[in-house]
């Protein structure tokens, strides 16, 4: 892996994450319509937050946001990036926001710090292998209250373990936005 700075981190490095080009920014349009579709939130998660890019947003419209990620080499596997810089880019992204509180965990250890119909919204976009995706649904979704939202990130072709999680639990989701998809609870 090449020497990584913080500025090349940040461009260069994460196209493939949809953050900078032109097909990723339309991404960024489609999770900001779901926010708006959502509509006010105090409370919600989520879980899977790399480098912060959706945290700002969900932040930036909801009232207490809790950012759960392991930022651990072991445990999240994307394109061999060291997991220590995309923890710090993320930590300079949301420094600004007083109403995100860093989880730094597993999703399975970060649930059982949340009550049971706690929140508004769960953000799944963590590991996208089927029976990760699946666990992560089900142990969420009872923490979600009745008339809340759990969604997610990378419900496409590109994700199939997503897709039939997502498909196997609910049917199908009651919209998608792009590659963001939700349910009402």
């Amino acid at each position: 892996m090449e020497n990584l700075n913080m500025e090349n981190l940040n461009m260069k490095n994460f196209k493939d994450r949809g953050r900078t080009d032109k097909r990723n920014s339309n991404a960024i349009i489609q999770l900001k319509k779901m926010i708006s579709y959502i509509g006010p939130c105090n409370k919600m998660v989520e879980v899977g937050c790399y480098h912060g890019v959706c945290s700002e947003l969900f932040a930036e419209n909801f009232q207490t946001v809790f950012c759960v990620d392991p930022w651990n080499d072991e445990e999240t596997r994307v394109n061999d990036h060291n997991m220590s810089m995309i923890e710090e880019l993320f930590n300079k992204r949301v420094k600004k926001f007083t109403n995100i509180t860093k989880m730094k965990m597993k999703s399975l250890d970060a649930v059982s710090e949340f009550e049971d119909e706690s929140l508004d919204f769960v953000y799944l976009d963590a590991r996208h292998e089927f029976k990760h995706i699946k666990n992560d649904i089900q142990k969420w979704l009872p923490k979600v209250k009745l008339g809340g939202y759990v969604g997610g990130h990378d419900y496409s072709n590109g994700w199939p373990g997503v897709r039939r999680a997502v498909n196997e639990i609910f049917g199908k989701p009651d919209i998608v936005f792009g590659p963001n998809w939700i349910v009402k609870k």
